[in-house]
């Protein structure tokens, strides 16, 4: 075997663990910004409610308030999870793209270092089939992952829209009836 193709080989391998952990710490970062993001939100809703509730003099006015309040709870949680669904989404794409062109490296070094020197056709190299199979399967897990995550943020979504109007519905019902 060729030192240079051993080198290839092992830097192919290291490479594909230093991709995944830096996809995996870049993934880190995004959801620690998108935390402290969602901290200083809720901090400032906390704030304006705060605010609403000294000003409230009566309980029609503690009622609106706490409906606001609520409200906008729900808004920010709703969006933080919508945030954090796609930055899961985006990291999941990024390491199945990376693993798919790290295999192919991968199994171009591997044959070398045996001495092939060149892929030979699919028939007649059975890893080639199987990394293929399970990067087929990956993917599809990953689709049905993310059609799921989907349908869980449009859920998420239909119930606030739902609590709003049913909060909404609630708050001017009790002042109509004062």
């Amino acid at each position: 075997m060729d030192a240079n193709i051993g080198v290839a080989l092992c830097k192919v391998n290291a490479g594909l663990g230093l991709n995944a952990r830096k996809i995996m710490l870049e993934n880190i970062e995004r959801l620690r910004t998108l935390q402290l993001k969602a901290d200083g939100e809720l901090l400032e809703a906390t704030r304006k409610a705060s605010e609403a509730l000294g000003k409230a003099d009566d309980i029609g006015g503690l009622v609106a308030c706490q409906n606001q309040i609520v409200k906008d709870q729900l808004a920010l949680q709703s969006q933080y999870w919508r945030d954090m669904f796609a930055t899961i989404s985006e990291s999941q794409a990024a390491l199945f793209d990376s693993l798919k062109d790290l295999s192919s490296q991968w199994q171009k070094s591997c044959a070398e270092a045996i001495g092939q020197g060149s892929l030979p056709s699919s028939q007649e190299m059975p890893l080639q089939n199987w990394i293929k199979s399970m990067t087929d399967a990956a993917t599809a897990t990953f689709d049905s992952v993310s059609d799921a995550t989907r349908q869980a943020v449009e859920t998420a979504n239909a119930n606030l829209l739902a609590s709003h109007a049913e909060a909404s519905k609630s708050g001017n019902s009790k002042r109509a009836a004062r």
